[in-house]
């Protein structure tokens, strides 16, 4: 993931966890990637200890599809979070979890998808790959989506 933004963010999740405001921004790269992340409430680029975000979400088996950083406020969870394809309704973490998805704001100026965030305990890994997700995008009926590049 790589570039830098160009469009103003869209806030799409605005909460508190654990005392801490945060908020989940998507907005459009000056190379036309999506850009994603998860900052305070005074935006992207705040020096928070659990912000976390990047540009450019890719299809390939290897990774790029989510990203993942510290929960806010708790030195116990993280959060992941990421792009859809349209078909996907859900996705399936790691712990086995279904987490529901969610449309861009229409006329933001966001591409055509979904995307999905979910706190999960830091120590919920994978036992083989040692990752905090392996996400897997769900349609409506529960069968397998393939991942789209943003």
């Amino acid at each position: 993931m790589s570039g830098q933004r160009s469009s103003d963010p869209v806030v799409l999740v605005s909460q508190v966890s654990h005392g801490v405001r945060w908020q989940l921004n998507a907005s459009i790269g000056e190379d036309g990637l999506l850009c994603m992340s998860v900052d305070g409430p005074k935006g992207p680029d705040t020096d928070t200890p659990w912000s976390s975000g990047g540009c450019g979400f890719d299809s390939s088996p290897s990774g790029g599809h989510y990203m993942a950083g510290p929960g806010p406020g708790a030195g116990d969870a993280d959060i992941m979070y990421g792009p859809l394809p349209e078909a996907a309704t859900d996705v399936r973490v790691t712990s086995g979890k279904v987490v529901g998805s969610h449309s861009f704001p229409a006329g933001s100026g966001l591409p055509a998808g979904r995307y999905w965030y979910s706190f999960d305990p830091s120590e919920d890994t994978d036992p083989d790959t040692g990752r905090t997700a392996d996400p897997q995008p769900l349609d409506a009926a529960g069968d397998e989506v393939a991942f789209t590049d943003f």
